[in-house]
Formats: C-alpha cells, structure tokens, sequence
C-alpha cells in the first residue's frame, strides 16, 4: 500500500474524532482486538470471505475494515504469502465482466481506492470505465434497474475515484425514497418479493446521497435520519427484522457519521445507550462480533458482522475511504474543506482543481455548495453556505453581526499542523495548494469554533 498522504490522514482524523467523538480508548481497543480476530480468517490465497457476500466481495469489505483500522492490506500475508489485495487482483478481470457484477465492480473500487491503489488499472481493470459502461445516462440507473445497493455503491464508488455522480443518478436514487425516509434493498420494494424498509439500505442510500453532494439540510437527508431514529430500540441499538442487531447498528453508526450527527452523543441516547455502546456490547472475547445479544438461534455471519463493526467503531463511512486513488502523475491537486453548521454538524468536501493554486473562496464555490458571497472594495465576504447564513442582497451580507456579544458570521479557518488557525486574510485573497486543509464555521465566536473544531 502506498503512503497515505497528509490530507488523507487529516480528513480521516476530521470524521473519527469530530464527528465520533473521539474515538474513545475502548473503541480503539474493539478495533485492534477485532482486527487480530479478522486476520485468523484469512485464506491460503489472501481472501477473507464472508458468507453473505462471498470470497470476492467479502475480501473487498475486508479491505475498507483493515484500512479503517489503520493497517496496511497488502501487509496481510497469508501463509502462502497472498494478501487480500493479491486475491482481488488475481479475479479482476472476470469479477466485474458484466452489468450483473456492477455491484462487485463498485466494492472493489471502494476497496481499491481506500489501499491507494489505481482504480484506473487494477488487476488489468478500468474500474472506473467499467463503472461508466454498466451506466444509463438516458434513466440514472448503474447496474440492474431497481437495485437500490448497487446504485448506492457505485455512487460512492464513482466519487471516491475522483468523478462526479451524474445529477440523474443522484435523483434517482432520491425518487426511490420511501414516503417514511426510508429504502428497501429493491425499487418498488414489493412485500411480496420479500422487500422491507429498512435500516441497513437506508444507511447505504444516505451515505451515497451525501458523497454525491445532497445537503444535510436537505429534506431527503433530514427525513432519512428521521427514519433511522424511528428505528433505534431501548437498547440503543438498530433493529432489522424486528432485533437490533450488528449489522443494521454498524450501518447507522456509518450513516450518522457521514451525515454529521454523533452517534455516541446525547441526540442517539435512548435509557443512556447509545448504537456506539450497543455495538460494543456484541464484542465476544474473541474479539469477533456477535449478530445479537443474546446470538441468534441461527449461524450468524461473524466475518461481516466483525467488518462492518470495525468500520463503523473507526468511525470511518464508505464515502470517506482513508486512501485516496493513485491515478499517475496527472491527478489533480485536491484541497479538503471542513463546514460547521451552528448545530454542530460537519460537512466534508474534498475539492480538486488543474492549477497550482486557487483562492480559498474558489475552492469553497467549487465544492458544490450554495453559497452566497458579497464583493467589495474590501474584499470578499461569505454571507451564507446552504441554509446556513443571511440572504444578501435582500439583506446585509452580516444580518446577524449588528454589534455586541451575539454576533454570528461565517468564519474562515486554515488548518496547520493540525491546529485549526483563524484566518489573517479573506478567502479571496488566500491561495491553497495541493494538501491544504479549509475550515468555515458559523454559530460561534471564532476562539471557541477553533476549540470544537479541534
């Protein structure tokens, strides 16, 4: 695996300890522990198989769970000498051969992309290609039509490799919402074909929603979140099917991270339990972890169980990979950009341009988000960041900053080694290269912004 690159270890920094509040001691010990447990299960030819998903896939979610973990995969060696990453190279090319497999293609450029390998090559692939060529611009479908997962995934997959997800897309999966907020596995989700709302694709849809741009403001994301609360049980953990269980937990943990909640917080508390706490208590001695408490009466899949909790417990979304593609010497230079919302939740962007340097303000007009802004002889001010803010012109670029101790205005920030600093100077007239990190925040003073941010 290549070097993770600073902006990397930042941003992945950023989502486990602001948004997961800090990934408490415990919960890095149940990553390690869970991690020991995982590698016993690795095959003769590097795969770490899971029942659900099988050896192909399963090995792609091993992968996110051991880069989330903080491990390198390709230092996974079995005793034949294969790491996971050598068992996916070696099925590449008839893994991912069809429209079929557009959900298989999809994990293994998460997969591929989070070990820093070149999703544009691997294996003898164009991952991202073949992600293009199992796509209908005319309908916004990848893949299989219905399949809510697979559109899911290769949504994220398309962004983590660096493209944009086609607005058609986007507003597909968002069609498919349920009038509740929720998505089941299928679209219509039929009772009669087995398709039921619920937690786990809920979480998956909210996840690519966000990685394709949809505000956490926005009404889709606010009705989703809302459904997951509805779901939540006295246990604080997630129930499917009737039990709260550790895959449904993992995948809201995952959902409410990327989507800015903290689910360890006072909001996801129910009887003083929260998913996080809930998802702790299934760790067994062995470090793997159990479906349910007690465990079902069935053979439950520990292998996804335990990938699904690491990954959540290190606070680390799908959307989120903690490598980033290895493209060649073209790539673009990328900046990552941090908005805090006066409720506390964050949003992430990363924001990639051609030249050497763009203005601070270029690279927040660039991320995608409604923002408002006012030019002046003295410079350039950010009156509003999606709902965020005043609505100049029809009202002063600093509507809620008349003077006194209440002021609120959207503040800008640098980070530098890693320490949030205020800016000296306006966003239009700082520049950023490659590896910056940009922070905006509003709701508070600039002092006390800094310390949360941290």
């Amino acid at each position: 695996m290549k070097t993770t690159s600073h902006l990397s270890v930042i941003l992945t920094l950023l989502l486990a300890t602001l948004m997961a509040c800090s990934s408490p001691a415990r919960e890095e010990t149940a990553v390690s522990r869970a991690l020991d447990w995982l590698r016993s299960q690795q095959g003769d030819d590097g795969s770490i198989p899971n029942d659900v998903a099988g050896a192909y896939n399963g090995t792609s979610q091993a992968v996110l769970a051991i880069v989330a973990g903080n491990q390198d995969p390709d230092a996974w060696r079995s005793s034949e000498d294969n790491s996971p990453l050598d068992f996916l190279v070696s099925q590449a090319i008839t893994q991912t051969d069809t429209i079929t497999e557009t959900g298989t293609t999809a994990w293994l450029t998460l997969a591929v992309v989070a070990a820093e390998e070149n999703p544009r090559d691997f294996g003898g692939v164009n991952l991202v290609q073949r992600l293009q060529e199992d796509y209908d611009p005319a309908t916004g479908q990848y893949g299989l039509a219905g399949d809510v997962p697979t559109q899911a995934l290769a949504m994220m997959a398309v962004r983590a490799a660096g493209q944009t997800v086609p607005v058609t897309a986007t507003d597909l999966l968002k069609g498919w919402q349920d009038p509740g907020g929720g998505w089941g596995f299928a679209h219509p989700c039929l009772t009669e074909s087995g398709c039921a709302i619920d937690v786990d694709n809920t979480a998956l849809v909210l996840q690519a929603l966000i990685a394709a741009g949809e505000p956490l403001t926005s009404t889709v994301v606010i009705s989703a979140t809302g459904f997951l609360k509805g779901q939540q049980e006295e246990d604080g953990g997630f129930q499917s099917w009737g039990t709260s269980n550790a895959n449904s937990t993992a995948w809201g943990i995952q959902a409410l991270i990327a989507a800015g909640h903290d689910p360890a917080g006072v909001d996801w508390t129910k009887n003083g339990h929260t998913p996080v706490s809930f998802l702790l208590s299934l760790q067994a001695d062995a470090g793997h972890f159990e479906y349910s408490s007690p465990p079902p009466d069935w053979e439950a899949d520990r292998v996804l169980n335990t990938v699904q909790a690491i990954l959540a417990l290190a606070g680390n979304p799908l959307i989120f990979p903690s490598g980033t593609s290895s493209t060649g010497a073209d790539d673009p230079s990328r900046v990552g950009l941090v908005v805090r919302f006066s409720d506390g939740h964050l949003l992430t962007r990363w924001v990639e341009f051609d030249e050497d340097q763009i203005s601070g303000l270029e690279a927040l007009r660039r991320s995608g988000l409604d923002v408002i802004y006012q030019q002046s002889g003295l410079g350039t001010a950010v009156c509003k960041i999606e709902d965020e803010g005043c609505d100049y012109p029809s009202e002063p670029c600093f509507c809620r900053c008349a003077g006194g101790p209440d002021c609120l205005y959207w503040s800008y920030w640098h980070l530098q080694e890693d320490t949030w600093e205020y800016s000296q100077a306006g966003a239009s007239g700082y520049f950023v290269r490659d590896g910056d990190v940009e922070g905006w925040a509003w709701g508070e003073q600039p002092g006390a912004a800094s310390a949360g941010f941290q």
